[in-house]
């Protein structure tokens, strides 16, 4: 698959504004130290083209999952954690970005160190062997089917297959086409035996097992999502009655031909109020920003996202791409409706990514995710405070901020909700992989 020119990361509003595809990873690593990475590299002629993202993943995966967010600090066994589970299990990598992944983090390591800002439980020769024996690991960990989750050996073969896992829509039709396989050639896909390589079992990471809190139950089955085979027609009957694409619907309608916006692309307020009554969204006090509604904002940045809208600096019109209208096939009912919950899924997540509070983690986001695949879901309680100060104890945090996300994605459509238990819909299972390629590729 072709690579795509790496940009810029973009302003917070810019990404509001942005209608069109992501790039294959968006670090927030701090960008200075990256710029001076990468400044360094040249200057002392080391620099590999397109390769700096790597080492932003790299630092993004340690702070979301191993609890460690300082860019420049790197015990050995974060180091091994990051370069032998996390990227096999949570990063796309094509053919020539895993051969450069050793290196290149090898390589931000010796600017660290060089620059005397490394900050490791290694000496400089144990750094070095480290290193070394990692470089014949990675290639192979990176390979082995069974490490990685269900969702990742399929995203690995839809790369495979040259399916641009940064286009929800690519995705979209991927995962139907995936579905619509036979269960024997499913299977295979998912365990990642596809080319006849012996399938391990599916297993959790031990990086989600060191954030799971106990209240949780057992850790998620990561094959929880394989209860295939779906009916079309089914599926594109319930997608006609969900509630996103019912709003996707309304929202494109109330466009029209278009309409202002303001500097951060969002519509003027008196065009949000008849929007909202549109929708039936209602709030006590008149929201100052259409961005203080989150039911909509999702919707919204999911239509950009897809085409189906294109917001410019002064006006919103009608998109490229079309919605399916009623009475379409299936399979175009199906296609527009996945790409539709699997793009307000990775917003909402992806929004908890970038603005990661102390407890909340959108690992345990997906790992609810499967628990909520189960007939009979899972139960999030959120705590009540250990005292007047709110002085939670981290499981606690935790717990908090899991029962206010999958909150979220009930009032959205994405979750059903009975009291503290929610419940993934079976015909959104085929979404979750897809949203999760699409927040590791942003």
């Amino acid at each position: 698959m072709p690579k795509k020119k790496r940009k810029p990361r973009k302003t917070a509003s810019q990404h509001r504004r942005h209608a069109g595809g992501a790039r294959a990873h968006r670090s927030t690593a701090p960008e200075a130290l990256l710029r001076e990475f990468e400044e360094w590299a040249y200057a002392n002629d080391l620099l590999v083209k397109d390769s700096t993202w790597l080492v932003g993943a790299a630092i993004d995966l340690k702070r979301d999952w191993l609890g460690s967010a300082d860019p420049t600090a790197w015990s050995g066994a974060d180091i091994r954690a990051v370069l032998t589970e996390l990227f096999p299990t949570r990063v796309v990598l094509e053919p020539g970005d895993g051969q450069l992944l050793t290196p290149t983090i090898t390589l931000y390591l010796t600017f660290l160190l060089q620059t005397e800002r490394l900050r490791t439980d290694l000496s400089e020769p144990q750094l070095t062997a480290l290193m070394e024996a990692l470089a014949a690991e990675v290639p192979r960990a990176l390979a082995a089917p069974s490490g990685r989750s269900m969702g990742g050996n399929i995203m690995a073969y839809a790369v495979e297959q040259g399916v641009d896992v940064s286009d929800p829509a690519a995705i979209a039709a991927f995962m139907q086409h995936y579905n619509s396989l036979p269960r024997a050639d499913r299977v295979a896909i998912s365990d990642g035996a596809a080319d006849g390589a012996p399938a391990g079992p599916p297993r959790p990471t031990r990086a989600l097992a060191q954030i799971w809190p106990k209240a949780l139950g057992p850790l998620p089955d990561p094959a929880a999502l394989e209860r295939g085979p779906f009916d079309l027609v089914k599926t594109a009957a319930w997608m006609e009655q969900s509630l996103l694409l019912t709003r996707a619907r309304v929202i494109a309608e109330h466009v029209g031909a278009g309409l202002p916006v303001t500097s951060t692309g969002a519509l003027r307020r008196a065009d949000t109020a008849a929007l909202m009554e549109r929708l039936g969204l209602h709030r006590e006090l008149e929201p100052q920003s259409m961005w203080d509604v989150t039911e909509l904002t999702v919707v919204w940045l999911a239509l950009a996202r897809l085409g189906y809208l294109d917001i410019g600096k002064t006006r919103v019109r009608p998109g490229e791409e079309s919605l399916p209208p009623a009475g379409a096939s299936a399979q175009d009912v199906v296609t527009a409706g996945a790409a539709v919950h699997a793009a307000v899924l990775h917003a909402l997540v992806q929004a908890r990514t970038d603005h990661a509070s102390d407890g909340a983690e959108p690992a345990l986001v997906w790992g609810a995710l499967l628990r909520a695949a189960d007939p009979a879901g899972v139960a999030v309680v959120a705590p009540s405070p250990l005292d007047d100060k709110l002085a939670w104890d981290l499981d606690a945090r935790r717990l908090y901020y899991l029962a206010h996300d999958l909150g979220t994605l009930s009032e959205v459509g994405v979750l059903e909700r009975k009291g503290n238990t929610f419940r993934l819909p079976r015909e959104l299972f085929p979404i979750v992989p897809a949203a999760m390629s699409m927040v590791d590729d942003d």
